[in-house]
């Protein structure tokens, strides 16, 4: 019975011993663990120090050239940066020459009207001024409009083209050219055993 006793005393000193070791290393872990982050705390402080006191560049990384050339722009000649009038220029270079513009001659039923719309459109298209326009009517007008063109400038001097427009539909667009298209439009009937479909479809127009 001594022994046993014994043996459970030496079983618990060993055990205390133990738990006794046990606290020491662990308070030696937590002393090391707090002087660590010490002196980290420490290194940082002088680095956030250090930072603080270092000059500030106006423009940080200025001082790296870059070799990377920038991308090149792809650009229409016709549309560039150059001021509006610069363009429109361009545009006039490109318009069709006098040859090709249309001519008038007072004698097809729409003929005025075709006239004025081509001329409008290539106004539009190539930003071609009232100028141009009227200085060309005197070389487009054929036969006797000549001879109109130079009594009606003679009469009111050199005008732009939204008058001479209203001249021209004046004259030929008058009430009996609209008589005589609407009598045209009111007798025309398809006769199967006289008209093509296609052909009498288009004089319609």
């Amino acid at each position: 019975m001594e022994k046993f006793e014994e043996k459970i005393s030496s079983h618990q000193k060993l055990l205390l011993d133990n738990i006794e070791k046990s606290d020491e290393a662990r308070m030696n872990l937590k002393d090391d663990i707090q002087n660590e982050i010490r002196l980290i705390t420490e290194k940082m402080d002088k680095i956030s120090e250090a930072s603080l006191n270092m000059p500030k560049l106006s423009a940080p990384f200025s001082h790296i050239t870059s070799h990377v050339k920038p991308k090149e722009e792809i650009t229409n000649p016709l549309i560039t940066d150059l001021s509006h009038q610069d363009n429109n220029q361009v545009l006039m270079k490109e318009a069709p020459q006098l040859k090709e513009w249309p001519t008038f001659t007072g004698e097809g039923e729409y003929e005025h009207i075709s006239f004025i719309k081509t001329i409008d459109i290539l106004q539009e298209d190539y930003a071609i001024p009232d100028e141009l326009i009227t200085a060309r009517l005197h070389s487009l007008l054929e036969k006797y409009l000549k001879r109109w063109y130079y009594s009606i400038r003679k009469t009111n001097g050199k005008n732009d083209w939204s008058l001479w427009k209203q001249e021209i539909i004046t004259k030929w667009a008058n009430y009996p050219w609209r008589y005589k298209i609407e009598n045209a439009f009111g007798n025309s009937f398809f006769d199967p055993d006289k008209n093509k479909p296609l052909t009498w479809l288009l004089k319609q127009v």
